[in-house]
C-alpha cells in the first residue's frame, strides 16, 4: 500500500498536508500492491492533527498458503499481505505530525474475528498481523460484517478507511454452525447466496473510503444457484 500526497499552504500558514484525488490498485512486480488512498480535502496541520481511522478485513483462508510465483524465493500470498500492510503503516507514520492514525484488525476464512477490541496503534497492527496463519474457507459474509461493525466504532470526525484483501471466491456466509461445524454454503464454491450474502454485507458498511484489494483472483467463478453445506 502507497499513501501519495501533494502540499498545499498558505501565505503565513503552516503548511498542510492533502491527499491527491485518486484512487487505483497497483499490483508491483514482486507481488506488492500499491493503494493510493482516496481522501479528499485538508488532512490536518501540526497544530490540529486529522483523526484517519483504518480497518483492514483481510483474508486467511487456506489458500492464502500459496506462493505468488513458481519462483522458489516467492512469498506466500498472506506473507505479500502481511508486507503490504506494514508499508501501509509506514507510509501514514511518515505522516505522523499532522495524521493520527488508528486501525483495527479483522481477518476472516470459514467464520472471522476481530482481532483487535480496541482501535490501535501502526506498531501495535504490525505485531498483531504477525501472528495471522492461513487456513479454512472464504466467508466474506462475516468478514464484511464485522469489519461494519469495527468502523462504526470511529472516532467522531475521523475518516474513516475500509481496505478489504482477498485472493479467492466466497464460499461460506453466516456465523451458525448449521451442521455442528460449518456455517452455510458449500466450502469450495459459490452458491448465490452466499454471493448475496457477501454483498448485503458490503452494502451495509458505512464508511468515507472502501478498497476491494483481489490477491491472484480466478478470472471468472461459477456461482450456483441452489445452496449447499459441507458435511
Amino acid at each position: 500500500f502507497k499513501n501519495n500526497y501533494s502540499q498545499n499552504g498558505g501565505s503565513g500558514e503552516t503548511v498542510e498536508s492533502k491527499m491527491l484525488h485518486e484512487k487505483y490498485i497497483k499490483r508491483n512486480t514482486n507481488g506488492t500492491y500499491d493503494i493510493t488512498l482516496n481522501a479528499s480535502g485538508t488532512i490536518g496541520t501540526e497544530t490540529k492533527k486529522a483523526m484517519v481511522d483504518v480497518v483492514l478485513v483481510v483474508d486467511t483462508s487456506g489458500s492464502m498458503k500459496e506462493k505468488t510465483s513458481t519462483n522458489k524465493n516467492a512469498k506466500t500470498k498472506l506473507e505479500d499481505t502481511k508486507s503490504a500492510i506494514n508499508a501501509l503503516v509506514d507510509a501514514f507514520n511518515a505522516k505522523s505530525e499532522t495524521v493520527d492514525t488508528k486501525y483495527k484488525l479483522v481477518e476472516f476464512n470459514t467464520f472471522a474475528e476481530t482481532k483487535t477490541d480496541n482501535w490501535i496503534t501502526g506498531t501495535q497492527l504490525k505485531n498483531t498481523i504477525k501472528n495471522l496463519e492461513a487456513d479454512g474457507g472464504t466467508n466474506y459474509d462475516q468478514g464484511l460484517q464485522q469489519g461494519a461493525t469495527a468502523i462504526n466504532s470511529a472516532r467522531t470526525g475521523a475518516r474513516k478507511i475500509v481496505i478489504f484483501l482477498t485472493d479467492g471466491e466466497p464460499t461460506f456466509y453466516g456465523s451458525e454452525k448449521v451442521n455442528g461445524k460449518y456455517p452455510y454454503g458449500y466450502g469450495t464454491d459459490t452458491s448465490n447466496a452466499t454471493l448475496q450474502a457477501a454483498l448485503r454485507a458490503a452494502y451495509s458498511i458505512n464508511c468515507s473510503d472502501f478498497y476491494a484489494v483481489g490477491i491472484g483472483l480466478p478470472s471468472s467463478i461459477n456461482i450456483y444457484t441452489h445452496d449447499g453445506l459441507i458435511n
